[in-house]
């Protein structure tokens, strides 16, 4: 009988575990509308690699590059279903020397410009493209709030069942 209500106890609440704990650590991502280059220096006509996320779901967004009283259009893009894009972009040729920012500007309300992220540009005609990409990724494992309490409440569990399972055993015998 103490068996059967251990056994009854301990799947539920696995149970609850299972049916709540993946809904609260489903992030998609955290922070607001960013912009990463490749590489944050380059030569006039080089090709540069573009990642922007958090954005805006399906959302088309122009990429311009700005300085002092230049704007150039350098394209648009579409974002996916998760507000982030990746995009090859062109530099044009005969730039002056200096740093600029590329600009991910949201266009979806008429009349209206909104820059939602940017990211500084040194141009300098004697720099030479990276030949292995230089694009780096750095994943955010930093745990929130939310997915400690979850995570020590697991390990709380886990040890009370593991206790609870030698005290039963122990009696047993």
């Amino acid at each position: 009988m103490k068996r059967s209500i251990f056994t009854l106890l301990c799947r539920l609440v696995w149970g609850a575990l299972a049916a709540v704990l993946p809904f609260n650590l489903a992030y998609a991502h955290e922070g607001g509308p960013q912009l990463a280059l490749d590489r944050y220096q380059a030569a006039p006509g080089e090709t540069l690699t573009l990642n922007g996320g958090n954005l805006g779901t399906d959302l088309e967004v122009q990429i311009r590059l700005v300085a002092d009283n230049v704007s150039k259009s350098l394209g648009s893009a579409l974002c996916d279903g998760h507000g982030d894009f990746t995009r090859e972009v062109t530099l044009p040729g005969g730039l002056e020397p200096g740093t600029y920012d590329i600009q991910i500007i949201d266009t979806s309300v008429q009349g209206s410009e909104t820059v939602m992220a940017s990211a500084s540009l040194r141009i300098d005609p004697n720099s030479q493209a990276n030949p292995a990409g230089g694009l780096q990724v750095f994943e955010n494992t930093t745990k929130t709030p939310t997915e400690w309490i979850w995570v020590g409440a697991l390990a709380v569990f886990v040890l009370v069942s593991g206790m609870m399972i030698l005290l039963f055993r122990k009696k047993s015998a």
